[in-house]
């Protein structure tokens, strides 16, 4: 019994040494300071802030389909999401009839938008991007690694959405296809490195660790792949009990490859879930007939910064 009051009072001791050196501590540190005051664990009180965000891989990139820039801003405009992640972005492709799909698909929606390029292809340009209702404070696209195959991204976009009071960090990605999967756990890796030690985008995103965090994406696997839950460390993945989250093929999915992760960093009620994959939920919008992928749509409500 002696030792553990030892233990327990040298931690007392140590704990009023630290918390009375707090305020000199801030002073001397500011990056420290920057984390304290820009990212504080805090529960939200009152009136608890929401978000409606997507992921929607548009299949542009899909042979021998014609898409429809038209058909996917009506979806869009269905799915009526504060921020989209699109995947299969074309940009003044022959193939695609040299539309830039993201700036029409922003006209034709009223939304803000950011395209970043991959790869080139057919004349143009292929790759993701993001719709936001909300100005898009600033937005940045980063390589993940890609071996030999098709190079592959990250979009950052930091955006203000009215009712939180720090700007969300909203991220797009879409990883490797091939069946082995050693290049799209690396990416993986890469992204769970690149959002919790942020050394290099520190200057870009300076509050990118300890704020608001939500990622989607065309992730090209499925749950209790080495991938998925090599995210999962650091990362919650949102779904609601018994809702069939598959998505790809769109007119008979199989697979859930499209998804939603908020940060572990923060603590989410799920509110509504939109996965369009069933019969009846085409009734009023063919979804099969715009791309070989469905969309995913969730109602976030923060509980906790």
């Amino acid at each position: 019994m002696k030792g553990i009051y030892i233990v327990v009072a040298s931690f007392a001791m140590f704990s009023s040494l630290s918390f009375a050196n707090l305020g000199a501590s801030l002073s001397e540190s500011d990056y420290l300071k920057k984390q304290y005051l820009n990212g504080k664990n805090e529960l939200v009180e009152g009136q608890k802030p929401q978000i409606k965000v997507a992921t929607f891989n548009i299949g542009a990139g899909l042979a021998n389909h014609n898409m429809d820039v038209k058909d996917v801003a009506e979806g869009i405009k269905k799915l009526n999401a504060d921020l989209i992640g699109l995947q299969e972005v074309d940009k003044l492709t022959n193939r695609s009839g040299n539309v830039d799909q993201a700036k029409e698909l922003a006209k034709i929606t009223n939304m803000h938008y950011f395209f970043s390029k991959t790869i080139d292809v057919d004349g143009g340009e292929y790759g993701t991007a993001i719709l936001s209702k909300h100005p898009i404070k600033h937005a940045q696209a980063f390589n993940m690694p890609s071996g030999d195959y098709e190079p592959r991204q990250v979009i950052v976009a930091e955006v203000n959405v009215p009712g939180f009071k720090m700007p969300v960090h909203f991220l797009n990605i879409h990883t490797d296809w091939h069946h082995q999967d050693a290049v799209r756990v690396s990416q993986m890796e890469y992204l769970n490195a690149f959002t919790t030690d942020d050394a290099d985008v520190k200057d870009i995103f300076p509050n990118l660790l300890t704020g608001i965090m939500i990622a989607v994406g065309d992730f090209n696997d499925v749950d209790n792949s080495n991938s998925i839950n090599k995210l999962r460390l650091f990362w919650d993945e949102v779904s609601v009990s018994g809702k069939d989250m598959r998505s790809w093929p769109a007119a008979n999915p199989s697979l859930a490859l499209d998804k939603i992760f908020t940060s572990r960093g923060q603590v989410w009620q799920v509110k509504d879930m939109f996965v369009p994959n069933q019969p009846n939920d085409w009734a009023t919008f063919n979804w099969p007939l715009v791309s070989d992928h469905i969309p995913v749509m969730a109602t976030l409500e923060l509980h906790e910064y």
